[in-house]
């Protein structure tokens, strides 16, 4: 089927009217053409050179049918040229050779502007092209210099317009068409003019930035070069004459011509004078200090700084390092009250340090008397009279200071303590106790010197409570006492124990033994355990109180060294006036004891008296106890809001420490470091003793020798014969004795010579027999030790997370416990299996006396003791008798 035939004239009507078709997409004119095709077809297509738009056939011949009808054309097709008006061929084929001329005329106009416009849109992709360049070479460190428009560029940058022939008449829709296109280049050449003028602002702009780089490089290239020689210097400090490498000086040019490194004079005096480190620097002048002869203003001061927080003292010595003073020179640090600093400094560095404080526009100081009873601040002495609450304002500033003065190094401590004596602030006594003792210990020497009683008469309590390790067996009792070598005394509340049973260590102990539970006549609940350690040099005699049966299963009563320790287990479903009830039945006095220690786990908080965050009506009743007794909180006062119960969920003060008179030199450490598989932490209070009224003999350790030895021949005759030549110069010894008349000290001198006879005989006959305390060595196997490491370090971790990271690391720490507490009884269980096997493949009678002993350590053996020491309950017992 041939195509219709207005259509298949498209191919000759196109190119006389191209110029004049407006593309329907872009609306540009003479873009139109035919699109070229791979194969052949029988009907052309058409398309936008400009904007690739196809135009099909149907809609082409509609515009150039509109378009030569507009123009009062007729001659589009034979149909329209005989519905045209009747005129001569004649007049018609003049005016179709006008048109043409016109068209011509047109076409050529047209041309040439098109030309211009292609060259307009040339220079300009030139321009943007140089423009792109230019930054190009702004990001390098060198710049080429900006190259000045020619003058050919100025002159085709002129206005362009299309104008007609003033001869010639152009039809109406092209002068209109025209008008459009000189409308289109003036705002083009508005634009050009703009950006000519944007790009010289650049120009100059680019040119001052160039000169800004040259100077910073040159500048850079300078203190590079003296950084290098400072180096240097420092490496060959110790010689005289240090190498020293060129420097280039800095450019004197621009803004920088002021500057520091311009000055060439400058920087070669800096660069041969050596650099002193800071901390050489001060190292040097303490050094110079000590060989200075002595000054004529000695004695030291505390400055008083008003402070908006409260913050750590290794934080603060940090500050004051970062504001460039010397730390070093401050002696002591600490918080008398709220927003108060108390700074101690030798009287020679006052004026410097209020200098360097009033630079820094801190001077801020306040006169204050640490003495003063408005600084108690805790309610349960607002309502006391003036003296005493002066009298507990000193007694307060009195441990603050001795801790002070445990914290300073051996070489200031004794000039530190005179001027705490002269303000009255420590007592004579105190401060020669603070003058002999060693300087405050770390954390594991802490933990290694608990309940340690030394031969200056010192006393440390601790307390602490573990479920949890006498829950899985009484062997783990290793994982506590492991920290705690030289230990002396042991308090353990809640242990869970039920009669006879003990914990398996060689430290003597007394119980007070827990209750079944309600369900289980086999598991227990409460106890109070305490655990001595076999150096400790004093007796230890556990008292039995007049006091209602009832309570006695709360409370462990013991007299030692002249002081009553009671140590409590209030558990948290006790109602709280029954607890009221049994602190009030405690004896506070005894006749061989001067001071009562209360201590123990009373599960009651309260921000009055240990500024915990809440407060428990337990907590408010024991206040109200503590301010009818008049008794001393040493949480209080050695450890302000330190926790003693510390677990994922919070953290609380619960175990506390109370005495009825002032302690001398006390400290008191809270091992939060630890996680020993319970969440309240182990307690230590130390202090200092009375010098006793009366001399304490010594106690004698028991003897015993090999006796069944004896049995045999030969050892029985090397005993008889020993002792045989030992005793032959007894008689004459005897006579001599007996010459003078007969004395208590003549019968006790024949009576020891007579047993240091008997002993050497026994020793080298039979020997004696070493005592081989009970050991958990058996059980606690590497593998557990381990274990308790990972879980320990676990703990700590969990302790210095935050954030997120925190849950994670709790969840790490309880598996470690988790791991710890599956060792043990997998270890119990393979330890009771192998005895089971032991005892049965083993002879009879021996596993009858292995049984036998096992029951004889488990019976309760009744001991005398005396409060005053074992040669007092031995007297008492002979006068007895």
């Amino acid at each position: 089927m041939s195509p219709p035939l207005e259509i298949s004239q498209l191919p000759g009507l196109l190119p006389p009217n191209r110029h004049l078709i407006q593309c329907p997409s872009c609306s540009q004119f003479n873009t139109i053409d035919t699109k070229p095709q791979r194969r052949a077809v029988s009907l052309p297509r058409y398309y936008c050179t400009a904007c690739t738009q196809e135009c099909t056939p149907p809609d082409l011949l509609k515009l150039i049918k509109h378009l030569q009808s507009s123009k009062g054309q007729s001659s589009l097709s034979p149909t329209q040229q005989q519905n045209a008006d009747q005129q001569p061929l004649q007049q018609q084929q003049q005016q179709q050779q006008q048109q043409q001329q016109l068209e011509q005329q047109h076409l050529e106009q047209q041309h040439l502007a098109q030309q211009q416009l292609e060259h307009q849109r040339l220079l300009e992709h030139q321009q943007q092209q140089q423009q792109q360049q230019q930054f190009t070479q702004h990001c390098q460190p060198q710049f080429d210099q900006p190259q000045p428009l020619q003058q050919h560029q100025l002159q085709q940058q002129q206005p362009i317009a299309i104008q007609f022939d003033p001869d010639h008449t152009a039809p109406a829709y092209l002068r209109q068409l025209t008008d459009q296109m000189n409308a289109v280049l003036r705002e083009q050449q508005q634009f050009r003019d703009a950006v000519h003028l944007e790009q010289q602002q650049l120009r100059a702009l680019i040119h001052q930035q160039q000169q800004q780089i040259a100077e910073l490089t040159a500048t850079i290239t300078a203190q590079a070069t003296t950084i290098t020689n400072q180096q240097r210097s420092l490496e060959h400090h110790g010689s005289t004459n240090p190498p020293a490498s060129p420097i280039t000086p800095t450019p004197n040019n621009g803004s920088l011509a002021s500057g520091p490194w311009s000055d060439t004079n400058k920087v070669s005096a800096l660069k041969q004078a050596p650099l002193t480190p800071p901390k050489l620097r001060r190292k040097q002048q303490a050094l110079a200090r000590s060989l200075a002869p002595p000054s004529t203003n000695q004695g030291y001061q505390y400055l008083y700084l008003n402070t908006r927080t409260r913050q750590p003292i290794g934080q603060l010595r940090k500050t004051f390092r970062g504001l460039n003073i010397e730390s070093n020179r401050i002696i002591d640090l600490h918080y008398p009250t709220n927003n108060t600093l108390a700074i101690l400094v030798h009287n020679d560095y006052v004026e410097p340090f209020t200098k360097q404080m009033t630079d820094l526009k801190l001077d801020n100081f306040t006169d204050f008397d640490p003495t003063d009873p408005q600084h108690i601040k805790n309610p349960i002495y607002q309502d006391r009279s003036l003296a005493e609450r002066t009298h507990q304002a000193a007694v307060i500033v009195n441990a603050r200071m001795t801790r002070v003065l445990m914290k300073i190094r051996q070489p200031v401590r004794q000039s530190v303590a005179k001027y705490f004596v002269t303000q009255g602030w420590v007592s004579p006594e105190d401060a020669t106790a603070a003058m002999t003792t060693a300087p405050a210990p770390s954390a594991q020497e802490t933990a290694e010197q608990m309940f340690s009683t030394s031969e200056a008469q010192q006393l440390s309590a601790a307390t602490t409570n573990a479920p949890a390790t006498t829950m899985d067996t009484n062997n783990a009792i290793h994982d506590l006492l492991q920290h705690t070598p030289t230990t002396d005394l042991l308090f353990i509340t809640e242990t869970w124990l039920s009669s006879p049973n003990k914990y398996n260590t060689n430290w003597k102990q007394h119980h007070t033994y827990g209750v079944p539970t309600n369900t289980s006549r086999i598991r227990h609940t409460m106890g109070i355990a305490l655990l001595i350690n076999p150096t400790y040099p004093h007796s230890v005699h556990q008292l039995q109180l007049p006091i209602d049966d009832t309570y006695t299963k709360y409370v462990l009563s013991v007299v030692t060294n002249h002081t009553l320790i009671h140590c409590l287990y209030l558990p948290p479903s006790l109602d709280d006036s029954m607890a009221i009830d049994i602190l009030n039945s405690l004896p506070l006095h005894h006749d061989h004891a001067t001071n009562t220690i209360i201590c123990g786990d009373f599960n009651a908080r309260s921000t009055a008296l240990t500024a915990d965050t809440i407060s428990s009506a337990r907590g408010r009743l024991m206040e109200q106890w503590i301010r009818t007794v008049d008794i001393t909180l040493w949480n209080n006062i050695l450890a302000p809001g330190q926790p003693t119960f510390i677990s994922h969920s919070g953290t609380s003060i619960i175990d506390w420490f109370l005495s009825t008179r002032p302690l001398t030199a006390p400290t008191m450490h809270i091992r939060s470091d630890l996680s020993l598989n319970t969440y309240h932490k182990l307690i230590h209070l130390q202090f200092r003793l009375p010098p006793p009224s009366t001399t304490t003999s010594p106690t004698h350790q028991r003897l015993r020798w090999k006796m069944k030895r004896l049995a045999d021949d030969d050892i029985y005759n090397r005993y008889c014969s020993t002792f045989t030549t030992l005793a032959e110069p007894f008689p004459s010894f005897i006579t001599s004795v007996t010459q003078a008349p007969l004395s208590t000290t003549t019968l006790d001198s024949i009576i020891e010579r007579l047993n240091s006879t008997i002993y050497t005989a026994l020793d080298e006959s039979v020997g004696r027999q070493q005592q081989h305390p009970p050991t958990t060595d058996q059980f606690w196997t590497d593998k557990i030790q381990r274990a308790v490491d990972i879980r320990e370090h676990s703990y700590r971790q969990w302790r210095n997370a935050s954030g997120l990271r925190k849950t994670s690391k709790w969840i790490h720490h309880q598996r470690a416990r988790a791991i710890v507490r599956r060792l043990i009884s997998q270890r119990k269980r393979e330890t009771w299996t192998n005895f089971c096997d032991t005892m049965a493949t083993m002879d009879f009678s021996k596993a009858a006396a292995k049984l036998k002993k096992i029951k004889s350590g488990r019976t309760a053996k009744p001991c005398f003791t005396h409060p005053l020491g074992h040669q007092h309950a031995a007297d008492s017992m002979a006068t007895h008798l």
